[in-house]
């Protein structure tokens, strides 16, 4: 073998070792997520007449917009208050979109406030994180 090629073979070489390094490096969990989500049962509302899939476990887009919007602290304690110009993207994160659309027609004008931040939050609150909450104001839930 002549010199070129010996240079030749050993960047070769070289490059697949540093390629090989790279993927010892990634940590893929695209594998883990696909099995993981196939294993997550949902559960089903009826609301409407219409069935929603709801994830058992509370999705991460909707943890972090609750943790950054909705925990607040007052005299001491931390209380779970839905601010009022967050109020839908709240639902739509919770329930989904095709949920908030059917909350806002105007024939479903017989479904209150207070239905669906008394009875319809909290119970999905409780499936998440185990917790029962109860409506103190029209904007705040406690733990109860």
């Amino acid at each position: 073998m002549d010199k070129q090629a010996k240079i030749d073979f050993l960047n070769e070489k070289h490059a697949e070792l540093i390629e090989n390094q790279e993927q010892e490096l990634i940590l893929d969990f695209d594998e883990a997520l696909k099995e993981y989500k196939t294993k997550i049962p949902t559960f089903k509302i009826k609301f409407k007449g219409e069935f929603y899939n709801i994830p058992t476990e509370m999705p991460f887009s909707f943890s972090m917009f609750y943790m950054r919007n909705c925990l607040v602290t007052r005299n001491g304690k931390t209380v779970f208050e839905i601010p009022d110009d967050k109020f839908k993207e709240f639902i739509s994160l919770m329930f989904g979109t095709k949920f908030l659309a059917q909350l806002e027609k105007v024939e479903n004008d017989d479904v209150t406030f207070n239905f669906v931040i008394g009875k319809m939050i909290p119970e999905i609150m409780e499936k998440w994180i185990g917790q029962r909450f109860q409506k103190t104001t029209n904007k705040e839930l406690k733990n109860g």
